[in-house]
C-alpha cells in the first residue's frame, strides 16, 4: 500500500469508528472489527505516520489517532492466551507477597522482571509472560 492509500484507509476507518460510536444501532462486533483493522494498519505503519508523542493527525479529516497502552496481562507464552483466574491463583500462591494485591500485580512484575531473577525463573517455569498491547484511540481534532 502506498502512503496515500494508507492515509486514505486510516481516514475511512477512523471516520467509520467515530460514526459508529455515535450510532445506537451499531453492534459491538462492527466497532471491534473496525478497531482491529485500524490497529493492524497503525501497527504496520507506525514509524511512518505517528509523531514522537504517539499521535497521527489526519488534519484534512479533522481526526487524531492516539496510541494508548492497555493494562498489562499475564498470558501463556506458547499460546498467547490470557490466564484464567484459577491459573493466576496458582501462580499467585508461589509469588512473593510484594507482587500480589488481591490478584497478581502485573505492572509491578513487568517493572521488576529483569532484576528479580527468582521472579523471572518462576514465570519461565510456569510458561507465562507479561504482555501489554497497544490500542489506538480515535478522536476528532479540536
Amino acid at each position: 500500500m502506498s502512503k496515500v492509500e494508507v492515509k486514505e484507509t486510516a481516514i475511512k476507518l477512523a471516520t467509520e469508528i467515530l460514526g459508529l460510536s455515535q450510532s445506537e444501532k451499531a453492534t459491538k462486533e462492527q466497532k471491534d472489527q473496525l478497531k482491529e483493522t485500524l490497529t493492524e494498519l497503525c501497527d504496520k505503519n507506525f514509524g511512518e505516520f505517528f509523531n514522537e508523542d504517539g499521535h497521527w493527525k489526519l488534519e484534512e479529516a479533522g481526526i487524531l489517532i492516539k496510541t494508548a497502552l492497555n493494562p498489562p496481562k499475564m498470558c501463556f507464552e506458547k499460546s498467547n492466551e490470557p490466564l484464567k483466574p484459577a491459573d493466576r491463583t496458582e501462580i499467585a500462591q508461589n509469588l512473593d507477597q510484594q507482587y500480589i494485591i488481591l490478584d497478581i500485580d502485573f505492572k509491578k512484575i513487568q517493572n521488576r522482571i529483569e532484576v528479580d531473577k527468582q521472579l523471572k525463573k518462576l514465570l519461565q517455569t510456569a510458561g507465562v509472560v507479561i504482555k501489554q498491547d497497544v490500542r489506538y484511540d480515535v478522536k476528532t481534532l479540536k
